[in-house]
Parts: structure tokens; sequence; C-alpha cells
């Protein structure tokens, strides 16, 4: 009775679930990897980052310094494939937080961008990608810098070789 009453039940089935969407987050982001990006040579990718290196908009700089960067960490990541088994394993998770951080500051981008700020809801979306770029974007720079740390860290700590 009390489990219900206070709250502990679902505490519990919160703490079993995250480890399921810990498990299927580490599957999807090797698939972003190893299907869609090492797959067709990041052809896709690049052109997605086409389309957004073109942005107009409040944020259309901040934007391009982040599409730059993620084509500086696609390109790592391609090469790197290539001698480097454990490489994609190990940014993996990185690399899709990175690349989602990078599509989101395109979607807050075009809509700063059709926004007039003439309107309460204008207005309101503006504030929003501020806060995006200004708070959450920032984060892609440490992102970019543990990816290209390579598997070597990882694989020194595991004791590997």
């Amino acid at each position: 009775g009390y489990i219900r009453e206070w709250g502990a039940e679902q505490l519990v089935r919160d703490v079993r679930i995250s480890q399921i969407y810990e498990g299927t987050n580490g599957i999807q982001a090797l698939d972003l990897i190893d299907r869609k990006l090492r797959r067709d040579g990041g052809s896709a990718m690049a052109e997605f980052l086409g389309i957004a290196r073109t942005a107009a908009g409040p944020h259309a700089e901040a934007l391009r310094t982040e599409v730059e960067r993620l084509e500086r960490v696609n390109a790592f990541i391609l090469e790197g494939a290539r001698s480097d088994d454990c490489l994609s394993a190990s940014v993996a998770c990185d690399y899709l937080e990175l690349a989602g951080l990078v599509v989101f500051a395109w979607l807050w981008q075009r809509a700063a961008g059709a926004s007039t700020g003439d309107t309460q809801a204008d207005r309101e979306r503006l504030a929003a990608a501020g806060f995006y770029f200004a708070r959450l974007l920032p984060r892609a720079e440490s992102l970019e810098r543990v990816i290209l740390s390579g598997s070597a860290p990882l694989r020194q700590t595991l004791g590997a070789s």
C-alpha cells in the first residue's frame, strides 16, 4: 500500500525504463554513424549541412559555425573509422548528441528567421531561439573535443591496445 501512496512505485518504474532508453540511444547512435553517415560516405549529412549553411536570420552566423563543427567531426569519423574499428562505438553517443544540437539549431534558426517580432508568439519564438543558441548550443564545442579525442582514451581505460 505505501508504495503507491508515496510514489516509490513510479520511481522504480522510471529507473527500470531509463535503462531501456539508454540502450536505445546507444543503438540509434551507432545506427546514425555506421548506417547513415559512413554508408554513403557522409553525402546525405553533407546535403543537410549544405541546406543548413544557407539559413538566414538572427542566428545564421552561429548556425554556420556549428555546421562547420559538424563537418569537421564528420570528416574525422569518416577518415578515422577506416583504420580504427573502435572509433564508431567510442564516439557514437556523443555524435548523436552533437548532430541533434546542430539539427535543432537549424530548426530554431528557421523559426526565428520566419518570426517578425510583431506578435507575442513571434517574440516568444525569438526568445526561445535566443535561449537555445546562448545556453544549449555551446555544448557542441565540448562534444567536438570529446569526439576528436577518438577511441584511444577509452581503449586505454579498458586496458586494450
